[in-house]
């Protein structure tokens, strides 16, 4: 077997179990419905900067503020869409993980919203280079 194969899909189990669920979704399955979701990854903070510039709401933040500067700085956010989708943003040091938490009902609503969001953000950064 290949080995570096092995490692590096021993590697995405590891990212995948160590993002858990936010209290805020488990709230609303309590009050709606079990929510799917789907995973994007991005090596960079441009989505955060892309979606923080969209007309959505946050319903949810985790933040932390220098003690020096009082800089506030974003770890996790959770954006409502009109869809009724939420897009719960996660930041790393340099990447970042989307994740969208979407009723199964809404699949086919939810495929379309994902392509457009992405040739967005692609054109968004093309034109912004």
């Amino acid at each position: 077997m290949d080995t570096e194969n092995n490692r590096g899909t021993s590697y995405i189990r590891l990212l995948i179990t160590m993002i858990k669920k936010p209290e805020y979704i488990k709230n609303k399955e309590i009050e709606w419905v079990v929510f799917s979701s789907l995973r994007l990854d991005f090596p960079d903070h441009s989505i955060y900067k892309f979606i923080d510039n969209r007309n959505l709401e946050v319903v949810w933040s985790d933040a932390s503020a220098g003690i020096i500067n009082g800089k506030i700085t974003f770890n996790k956010k959770i954006y409502k869409t009109k869809q009724g989708f939420y897009l719960y943003l996660l930041l790393g040091e340099v990447e970042s993980n989307l994740i969208v938490y979407y009723n199964q009902s809404q699949y086919s609503e939810l495929t379309i919203f994902i392509q457009q969001l992405l040739k967005q953000f692609n054109n968004d950064k093309t034109t912004n280079k």
